[in-house]
């Protein structure tokens, strides 16, 4: 049994063989924008949510545990380690979301538009139909 006969549909033999040919590494056609946009704002907001992360864990781990309760104090109502480990970082990364989204990110064409009511399809005569 070959493979031509295990397979439903035929590939071609470019497609077959297992080095690809000089022709398929000459033409690579150019990224889309909104691709390349997408990607750069999804880079942005991973970074900005590992940043946050690595600092929470790390000022909560260091100023939270193993610590004398004597030593503990508040800050509006919060234990130190929580306000400066935990609020600030969240509102720090509100307001960083927030510039992000309304600066930062921007509309990427899609294309033509679609008209939304296209015309009326014709009558046996060929002219448009008016109701």
């Amino acid at each position: 049994m070959t493979l031509e006969t295990t397979l439903p549909f035929q590939y071609p033999l470019a497609m077959m063989s297992p080095e690809p040919s000089h022709s398929e590494h000459s033409h690579v056609p150019p990224e889309d924008p909104v691709v390349k946009a997408s990607r750069r704002e999804a880079l942005i907001a991973i970074g900005l949510w590992l940043a946050a992360m690595l600092y929470t864990i790390t000022y909560c781990y260091a100023n939270g545990y193993g610590r004398p309760v004597e030593s503990l104090t508040f800050v509006l109502w919060f234990p130190d380690w929580v306000f400066w480990g935990i609020v600030v970082p969240w509102g720090i990364c509100i307001l960083l979301s927030t510039v992000f989204a309304f600066c930062v990110m921007g509309d990427e064409s899609l294309g033509e538009e679609i008209d939304a009511d296209p015309a009326p399809p014709a009558n046996a005569s060929g002219e448009p139909r008016h109701e």
